[in-house]
C-alpha cells in the first residue's frame, strides 16, 4: 500500500483474497490497529496469474 500523503511512510499490514472464481476475486487489506489512520489517497498495486507462477519466480515452499 502505498500512502498519497508526502513523506508518509508505508505501512505494513496482512493481505489476503477472497471469493476466488474464475472471472474475479476480492483483495482484502487490514492495517495494524496501531498504525490505523486515514484511509484517502491510497494506492495499491496487484497482480493475478491464471495457471501457474512464471518459471522465472524463485518460490520457496
Amino acid at each position: 500500500m502505498k500512502h498519497g500523503t508526502p513523506n508518509q511512510m508505508q505501512d505494513a499490514m496482512n493481505v489476503w483474497i477472497e471469493h476466488v472464481s474464475t472471472t474475479r476475486f476480492a483483495g482484502c487489506l487490514q492495517e495494524w490497529r496501531k498504525l490505523d489512520g486515514p484511509h484517502s489517497d491510497l494506492s495499491v498495486s496487484w497482480m493475478a496469474y491464471q495457471g501457474d507462477y512464471p518459471s522465472s519466480w524463485q518460490v520457496k515452499v
